[in-house]
């Protein structure tokens, strides 16, 4: 049987007499001469790549399994090995397949039993994906020169996505975080003391509402807002102000004014009597008010602050 290698920098084959080995190992490579990103590409579309083989043989588009093909490195020149894989020579036809892809001598990655990881990486950046059984740590890497992206889609209209912690969640961001619904929200935060939840939530169309364990309400909606609580004060905690209480202000307030037109009346309809000294206004005036309260402004203010 015959084989064919590249001839010089061109795509021309040359017959050479000799025997393939039926099974070996290749590295893949770029040829000389070609345009690398186009080759590559090629190769990724087509699921052919080129091989030099441990005993100095050159191979030619020789088919790779789509699973395999994902997992292999491109070197970045000519002069430079990729990625090693197991080939077989398919008998009569004397025509290599891509079997396995292999590590070259100490590429692994993997320090431990239990370890795992999936890497591609090129002189742009690296993506991986590893873990260890060990601590039981999982990481997802995504490391670019230009801009990296970590995406979870999902695009069913009943999808859920779950994100279940019993310890801590962290989320660190040297930019802003961005959250977006276009229906609602909801946050509830649970006291594993008294079992009761403090919720925060919006419903588009319905407006906002918070809720905690200690009995404050704010609700948030077209008419306007409505606070419950009587804790509310202004101001920090060391300088709070507590906010003054409307029916309490409102009762006291109209004792005052009662007071104050009763006794505006009782002096404008007084009659003086001759030679009295003032007597008979005075009694009028006295008997006219006496029964009245004077507004007490000492109770309108909220006796605790929201921070207590």
């Amino acid at each position: 049987m015959r084989k064919k290698k590249i001839f010089k920098n061109t795509f021309k084959t040359v017959a050479i007499k000799c025997h393939r080995y039926s099974i070996g190992v290749g590295y893949v490579v770029v040829p000389d001469g070609v345009d690398r990103d186009l080759f590559v590409a090629k190769c990724l579309r087509t699921s052919r790549v080129s091989l030099y083989t441990e005993n100095g043989d050159f191979m030619d588009r020789v088919p790779v399994n789509s699973q395999i093909i994902q997992n292999l490195e491109f070197p970045e020149t000519h002069k430079e090995l990729g990625s090693a894989v197991l080939f077989s020579v398919i008998p009569k036809k004397n025509k290599p397949v891509v079997m396995f892809s292999l590590l070259k001598h100490e590429e692994s990655q993997i320090l431990s039993e239990g370890e795992f990881f999936l890497e591609k990486k090129t002189s742009d950046g690296i993506v991986r994906i590893g873990g260890r059984t060990e601590d039981g740590v999982i990481n997802i890497i995504s490391n670019s020169s230009a801009s990296s992206k970590i995406n979870i889609i999902s695009s069913s209209s009943d999808a859920e996505i779950n994100l279940k912690s019993k310890g801590t969640v962290n989320v660190d961001a040297d930019g802003a975080i961005n959250m977006q619904s276009y229906d609602s929200f909801e946050f509830v935060i649970t006291n594993l003391d008294t079992d009761i939840d403090t919720k925060i939530s919006y419903s588009a169309g319905s407006g906002f509402s918070y809720e905690d364990e200690y009995g404050n309400k704010i609700d948030m909606t077209q008419s306007g807002t409505v606070v419950t609580s009587d804790k509310i004060s202004i101001g920090s905690s060391s300088s709070s102000e507590a906010m003054v209480l409307g029916t309490t202000f409102l009762q006291e307030i109209t004792k005052n004014q009662i007071f104050l037109t009763t006794l505006k009346t009782a002096i404008e309809a007084a009659v003086p009597v001759p030679l009295d000294g003032g007597a008979a206004i005075k009694t009028a005036i006295v008997s006219a008010i006496s029964s009245l309260q004077i507004g007490n402004f000492a109770n309108i203010l909220s006796k605790k602050s929201f921070t207590e």
